[in-house]
């Protein structure tokens, strides 16, 4: 949290005991914000590198991961990522983290297809009573379960450890790029950085048009 006055950092007691020092200020000077783009500087040092590199080579949405990688080279836990909880692998390739996104994906998409081909005899169960006891045998079964959980625990696994993951990708990405060239500046960052969303797309309609084929296959 930071001061709205002063923008000096404050930790949450000073925050919530602070008094202004200013007056005239309005009221609730020391109110906490949390607009990232303030929160920090580019000669900041987050690890191996500034902030400014960092930035350069996240792209968009830079000023969140900033925030979060600072708190991860200091210790502190690296917070909940809600877009790799909820994109999983197109979270990973959009980020171009193109190994562990594909090792997701294999995951991703055999799960999928595992639970698509045991839960077809309940989507096409000719009637109430077939369906019924289609989905007793299924929830019986030795491969439901696992599938589920498996399914949940790499979603919320990549939720939770997103941020870190990405500070270390970023490290590393940029020290092999910095090794080719030693002078590399912010804007050749950008280009080696930065997001693929066309990536993140074609694996998503990939996955898309497989688990069609898949549920065809089963009818």
């Amino acid at each position: 949290e930071f001061c709205t006055t002063c923008g000096q950092q404050l930790n949450s007691q000073e925050w919530h005991s602070a008094h202004s020092s200013h007056p005239t200020s309005p009221v609730r000077e020391y109110t906490p914000y949390s607009q990232p783009d303030s929160a920090f500087s580019s000669d900041e040092k987050i690890g191996d590198y500034s902030a400014r590199e960092l930035a350069s080579y996240i792209g968009k949405n830079a000023p969140y991961y900033i925030v979060k990688f600072r708190g991860i080279a200091q210790g502190r836990p690296c917070g909940w990522n809600w877009a790799a909880f909820l994109l999983g692998p197109f979270w990973l390739f959009y980020r171009k983290q193109y190994g562990l996104g594909l090792l997701y994906f294999v995951v991703h998409m055999l799960s999928n297809i595992a639970f698509a081909v045991a839960y077809a005899p309940v989507q096409f169960a000719e009637s109430e009573a077939a369906a019924i006891a289609a989905e007793a045998a299924l929830l019986e079964s030795a491969i439901f379960i696992p599938v589920v959980l498996l399914f949940f625990v790499l979603k919320i696994f990549l939720g939770i450890k997103g941020n870190d993951l990405y500070f270390r990708f970023c490290e590393k990405k940029i020290a092999a790029a910095k090794d080719k060239t030693p002078d590399l500046s912010p804007a050749e960052l950008t280009t080696c950085g930065g997001v693929a969303l066309g990536v993140a797309v074609l694996f998503y309609v990939l996955s898309y048009i497989a688990l069609e084929f898949v549920t065809l296959l089963t009818m």
